[in-house]
């Protein structure tokens, strides 16, 4: 039903550009996609969009993305504006297709296109517009390349969870009390050999 409804917008397109050579009118405007950044494994999306339109509408329109497979790949499409998208067009290329029965006249976002950032590097985004009409107009179609850069991530940082110098601050009686332990239980022998080293003298003193 879409691909039917899509045909049919097309013809309408191409009836709206032979009204503009009957007027002998040229058509002009600007097909552009823009540029992003993102990490490696991540996603990122860029907008597809009609521009700077000039002496009439535009009725239909077939646009080419070329890209870089080894650098990235388009995992979704969103279109607007009766586009119709297409991301397994052809290798290393989608397509972004559609009509207007009224034409298009101002500033128009065709598609929203997210790829996702296989290595690190960049991929143009190459920019081919293909026209629905009579081969006598005349037109002026600047067409805008975007880029697509991916980038390593940046390494986490550890956090430094090192203790404190033994012998300073309220740490160092924490570190410390193995030590102290072991003075305390050495002090409490000594006072226990003393108390026998006496006990013993006096047994002694009261025989003699």
């Amino acid at each position: 039903m879409r691909t039917l409804l899509l045909g049919s917008l097309l013809v309408f397109g191409a009836l709206a550009v032979t009204v503009v050579r009957a007027q002998d009118v040229d058509q002009a405007f600007t097909i552009s996609i823009g540029s992003s950044t993102t990490d490696v494994g991540s996603q990122s999306s860029v907008e597809l969009l009609i521009d700077d339109i000039d002496a009439g509408p535009v009725g239909a329109w077939t646009i080419d993305v070329a890209y870089v497979d080894d650098i990235i790949s388009p995992v979704e499409c969103e279109p607007f504006g009766n586009s119709v998208c297409d991301l397994e067009h052809g290798p290393n290329t989608l397509r972004v297709s559609g009509a207007s029965v009224i034409g298009l006249t101002e500033e128009t976002v065709l598609a929203v296109i997210t790829f996702r950032c296989s290595q690190e590097g960049s991929s143009q985004l190459s920019v081919t517009v293909n026209l629905f009409g009579v081969p006598e107009t005349v037109y002026d179609v600047q067409a805008e390349d975007g880029m697509l850069g991916c980038e390593a991530p940046e390494p986490t940082e550890i956090p430094d969870i090192s203790l404190p110098p033994t012998g300073t601050g309220s740490g160092a009686a924490a570190s410390n009390w193995p030590t102290v332990l072991l003075l305390g239980a050495g002090g409490g022998l000594l006072l226990i050999a003393s108390a026998a080293a006496l006990r013993r003298h006096r047994v002694e003193a009261r025989t003699d």
